[in-house]
Formats: structure tokens, sequence, C-alpha cells
């Protein structure tokens, strides 16, 4: 075995893997891992913001479908989530542009959507984690 300032060399070697494991344990979002489903609670105006399938949380990442109106296109939905339950995500479809922001606490979240394009409006949403 080589040393180099009286450490071994195969040491610093696996010094690198077992701090990147380390920090990728303690994010704290996987808390957040899971389907989630939501509902628009209130909104005016042209805003018809509806969602199909439920919306999936997988290591901070948020992915799943919107749809607007009447409009059978449904547009993609990405976004975050930070491990203290901040959202923050985008959608966009054939004719507008969604712009989502909440806040998740234990299976519960709640916030806003702003939406442009053909309809512009502000809806508040509601949403559950999936058991």
């Amino acid at each position: 075995m080589f040393a180099r300032y009286g450490v071994p060399i195969v040491a610093l070697a696996l010094l690198p893997v077992h701090i990147g494991a380390g920090f990728a344990q303690g994010s704290g979002v996987d808390k957040f891992n899971g389907q989630w489903q939501w509902k628009v609670a209130s909104g005016a105006g042209p805003c018809n913001l509806a969602i199909g399938d439920p919306v999936t949380i997988e290591s901070g990442k948020i992915s799943g479908q919107i749809q607007h109106g009447s409009d059978t296109g449904l547009g993609y939905m990405s976004g975050t989530i930070d491990a203290d339950g901040t959202i923050r995500t985008f959608a966009q479809g054939s004719h507008v542009f969604v712009k989502v922001t909440g806040k998740a606490e234990g299976k519960n979240a709640e916030g806003v959507a702003d939406v442009a394009g053909d309809a512009n409006c502000q809806i508040t949403w509601k949403a559950w984690k999936l058991d």
C-alpha cells in the first residue's frame, strides 16, 4: 500500500463515496415520496384547472399531468419540493403556462397556481398524500 502524508491512498479514494452517500440520505425530502392527489380549492374567472392521475414526488422531484378547462390536451408538470416542504413547479399545455407554488406539511399541502396564456387567473389548491 502506498502512503502520502501518512494517509493510505486507498482511504483517500473511498472518502468521497462515503461523503456523497451521507449527503443524499440526509437531505430530508424523502418523507414526501409517494403519490399526491390535489384539487382546486378556489379560483375566479376562466381558471379551470383539473388533474387526473395523482402527482408523483420522488427524491425531491415532482411530476405529473395537469389539464386546463375542457382542453383535451394535458400539460406536463415538473418541479421540486425542498426538505422544509416548499413546492415550486411549472406546467405548460398547448395554450397555458402554470406556475404552482405551495407548502407541504406531513401528508397535506396547499398553495396557489398562477395561470397565464389563454386564461390569466390564480387559484388556490389543496393536496394530500395517498397511502
